[in-house]
């Protein structure tokens, strides 16, 4: 996805090693970063303990293996640094300061999603408390930077919630459209009425869908709703929609590394 690629500067390394018990290093490296999904991952994998956002904005890469570490290698390198480099025998240096962002970003995935779904909220008339009650208590979750595995314990059922509330209303919206369709004519008060109502489609769908991963990952048409979230303003960053966008991309993959690793997958099916 070239809008995650190009959103910010990468670090790239070569790094030269013992294997120990493992076939080669890239198999060393893999096993201590922990799985591409973090969520899927466990306590003392990189991804995981440093809460990666989905399988694309997860922290860190490492190639499968010594051929395409090379080959990777050698996007950023030319030959004679990498071969420098497998012949090294200095150990790795590096300034904290150099590497830290000037302006740090949050990309926490459920923070992220939070703060779009309250924006969605201000387009929806009917249970606004009730919805404001559950992402209030999503934000509190979310405060504490629980462990991935607590934390999605915590938000499984308010998620869950959210996500059929959300299913109501759209229904809700979609009976009231055909009724009003079926009123007398009436070209600008029924237009009103209309682009009223599907705002507040867009809106319940987009909380409907941050709020369940397994509808998330069916969902086909989100270049479209993020399209129509983007031009009332529900996303207010561009790493916003880049934590929203990329999610999606990749959750179909997320809820089988999900169930693969016997993690829930958190839904209101």
């Amino acid at each position: 996805m070239p809008k995650v690629f190009s959103q910010a500067p990468v670090i790239p390394m070569i790094l030269i090693g013992d294997p120990g018990e493992f076939e080669h290093l890239s198999a060393k490296l893999r096993y201590i970063i922990g799985p591409t999904t973090p969520d899927a991952g466990k306590p003392g994998n990189l991804r995981y303990d440093l809460k990666g956002t989905n399988r694309v904005l997860n922290i860190i890469h490492a190639a499968d293996d010594p051929a395409a570490a090379i080959r990777e290698a050698s996007v950023f390198f030319d030959l004679d640094e990498i071969l420098d480099a497998m012949l090294s025998t200095e150990e790795v240096r590096y300034d904290p300061d150099e590497i830290v962002p000037e302006e740090p970003v949050n990309l926490l995935r459920w923070r992220t999603f939070n703060e779009v779904k309250l924006e969605a909220l201000d387009y929806i008339d009917i249970r606004r408390a009730e919805i404001q009650e559950l992402l209030d208590r999503e934000a509190e979750i979310v405060a504490k930077e629980l462990p991935i595995d607590e934390e999605r314990l915590a938000l499984k059922e308010i998620e869950a919630r959210l996500s059929m509330i959300a299913s109501e209303i759209m229904e809700e919206i979609d009976k009231e459209l055909v009724r009003n369709a079926r009123l007398p004519a009436d070209p600008k008060g029924k237009g009103r009425l209309a682009e009223r109502l599907e705002d507040s489609l867009v809106a319940a769908n987009m909380i409907k869908l941050l709020s369940d991963e397994r509808a998330l990952s069916d969902e086909s048409e989100f270049d479209k709703l993020l399209m129509f979230s983007l031009s009332r303003e529900l996303i207010g960053s561009g790493w916003g929609e880049v934590v929203v966008h990329s999610t999606w991309a990749v959750m179909p993959q997320m809820v089988k590394d999900l169930e693969k690793n016997g993690k829930v997958v958190i839904t209101s099916s």
